[in-house]
């Protein structure tokens, strides 16, 4: 079943609109919050709020109004990417601001207040497949994915199981949130393509029901998965160390 009541974290970027429309597709009504408000018509309602200093308790009970919030998608993402040498501390730590401690407090705070009420929830976490497996010049991105992922996998076995904290790993995807990223160290950005925003929505929209299991998007990246475990260290000798001895060629 569709939640209610949808908040979507960071609407305004091309996979948090996609997820908000799909939501009100299937008739959420959907409230969203960020820094920067997404085009009209994307959400019902949106709350201005920095992710990195949120008061999310406070951002809950605007957000709810006289429906309480039953699903919370987590949408925001800072790219970090480059030769790990080459990337700046601060930029590093930025990272870590957006891509976990704002999800370890968002969802932290969606926890409490549902334990609180006695009432089932769902809080989402778009990560990536970075966060399940090491993948080159991502380590920082990839870290700060990894620790999101265990955090909701760790909160998870302390809250009551209709409360739902899903960290979704989906992989590329057709944005320009790498194109536009700094890659530090490189003269290019790589990867391109991968699945629309609207295909990775409809997949986000179906865990966050509770209609779908696989918590990867994508079948490359399941392929890549099922390698890992049953073929370990495969996938990094046939394509990621080729990929950095081309990427790191003088």
């Amino acid at each position: 079943m569709t939640p209610r009541r949808v908040l979507v974290i960071a609407p305004h970027g091309t996979v948090g609109g996609a997820v908000a429309r799909e939501l009100r597709r299937r008739g959420a009504r959907v409230t969203g919050a960020g820094r920067t408000p997404p085009d009209p018509g994307v959400v019902d309602a949106f709350h201005p709020v920095d992710l990195s200093a949120a008061d999310w308790p406070a951002l809950y009970t605007t957000a709810a109004g006289d429906v309480p919030l039953d699903g919370i998608v987590y949408a925001a993402g800072v790219g970090t990417f480059g030769r790990t040498g080459a990337i700046p501390p601060e930029e590093a730590r930025a990272a870590f601001d957006v891509n976990f401690w704002a999800v370890a407090d968002a969802a932290r705070a969606a926890a409490d207040r549902w334990v609180r009420d006695a009432t089932p929830g769902c809080f989402l976490a778009v990560l990536s497949i970075a966060g399940r497996r090491a993948v080159p010049f991502e380590a920082y991105y990839g870290a700060s994915k990894a620790a999101a992922a265990r955090f909701l996998e760790a909160l998870q076995l302390e809250v009551p199981s209709s409360i739902r904290l899903v960290a979704a790993c989906p992989g590329l995807i057709r944005t320009p949130f790498r194109s536009r990223a700094a890659w530090r160290g490189m003269s290019e950005p790589l990867a391109a393509g991968g699945a629309t925003p609207e295909e990775t929505a409809a997949a986000l929209c179906d865990l966050l029901e509770d209609s779908r299991k696989s918590r990867i998007i994508g079948w490359h990246e399941r392929a890549i998965d099922l390698a890992d475990r049953f073929l370990p260290g495969l996938y990094d000798r046939l394509v990621l160390r080729p990929r950095v001895a081309r990427e790191t060629r003088p």
